[in-house]
């Protein structure tokens, strides 16, 4: 039996996020391991990590000047990491959903992510 949805990766903790709800990947069985994410689907994947490990990830609504431009499935997530100061906007009250999510991010909001939860 394969338990791996995607057909360009076989990293095991790729499809182990798979199976926890962290991660969906690009669609059509693609997971594209060389692409670059948003910083909504960032939020996403951070809240997600969250329910995971068994945390209320409930928060106010945020409000950045660009919400108009936060997708509907990313809009609780972008509320908790920015509540919980994971991930802050990009300057002039922005959050810039659909922004880069940078390594550099990456390394910085799963540490936050690992502080919120402690």
């Amino acid at each position: 039996m394969n338990d791996n949805p995607f057909t360009d990766t076989k990293a095991k903790e790729v499809i182990a996020a798979n199976k926890l709800g962290i991660l969906n990947g690009k669609g059509s069985g693609r997971f594209d391991p060389n692409g670059s994410i948003t910083r909504q689907e960032a939020a996403s994947m951070l809240t997600k990590t969250a329910i995971s490990l068994g945390y209320d990830v409930r928060a106010d609504a945020s409000v950045y000047a660009d919400n108009d431009s936060i997708a509907e499935w990313a809009s609780s997530s972008v509320d908790f990491v920015s509540e919980f100061g994971i991930m802050q906007g990009t300057g002039n009250n922005k959050f810039s959903p659909k922004g880069t999510y940078t390594r550099q991010q990456a390394y910085m909001t799963i540490w936050r992510l690992y502080n919120a939860l402690e």
